[in-house]
């Protein structure tokens, strides 16, 4: 693994294993074959989105961004019982030369880490090695009218899973939730539990400022995913 590589021509081959253009039309169709084909692909897969940000003021923001991110990805793979593909100081090489490769400033990576290639069974497979794979993208910032104004928000019924703090792709629900708030005419959809309280959107933590100016977050738990902006506003 890259983990076990230093610095040479055996690391930089290990590197460019890993690393994708954001389009995989130059990508050799055997590597294609044997990284987007398999099992993970449809069973059993986590992701993560890592922020990229140029601007200087934003380094120490975006510093721990990434370590929430790789932490958050740490606790899904355990929970999951799946191993890292390679060491975290090895997947932030890869991830750095994926966004240099693609010419990102501002954007994100993502991330998915399958349990890796294996018949398509229910059961854990004994000889698969996970795979890894990461595309860079190039994101606007967003309105600076839109963050002053507001968006129109409405509510839905929570029909998630009970493990919500898993990152996985696991995102139908998710998908309805955000197409019925588009279907209103609203930006988000946020969910509610059975008890009647909020828990989170389908694209992001819920917050609710006071009328006191108070700012209130959703507990953490099994029934949120912990998100990376929430924690790093936490820190703050």
């Amino acid at each position: 693994s890259l983990a076990q590589l230093g610095p040479g021509p055996g690391f930089v081959d290990q590197v460019n294993r890993f690393v994708w253009e954001e389009s995989l039309s130059d990508v050799p169709a055997g590597l294609v074959d044997r990284r987007l084909n398999g099992r993970g692909r449809i069973l059993d897969v986590v992701e993560a989105l890592v922020p990229v940000l140029h601007a200087q003021e934003h380094l120490q923001r975006l510093r721990l961004a990434r370590r929430g991110h790789l932490d958050r990805l740490g606790h899904s793979l355990n929970e999951l019982h799946m191993a890292w593909p390679m060491g975290r100081p090895a997947m932030m090489v890869v991830v750095k030369e994926t966004v240099r490769r693609n010419h990102v400033l501002n954007g994100m990576v993502y991330l998915q880490i399958t349990r890796g290639v294996a018949p398509r069974l229910h059961a854990f497979p004994t000889d698969a090695e996970s795979t890894l794979i990461i595309n860079a993208k190039k994101l606007t910032p967003p309105n600076k009218e839109t963050l002053s104004e507001g968006v129109e928000v409405i509510t839905i019924p929570d029909i998630r899973w009970q493990r919500r703090d898993i990152k996985s792709i696991s995102l139908l629900p998710n998908v309805l939730g955000n197409q019925q708030a588009k279907e209103a005419g609203a930006y988000e959809a946020w969910q509610i539990d059975d008890e009647g309280m909020i828990t989170e959107g389908t694209l992001a933590n819920a917050w609710i400022v006071t009328e006191d100016g108070e700012l209130i977050p959703r507990n953490i738990g099994m029934d949120i995913l912990n998100g990376i902006t929430r924690l790093t506003i936490l820190e703050a």
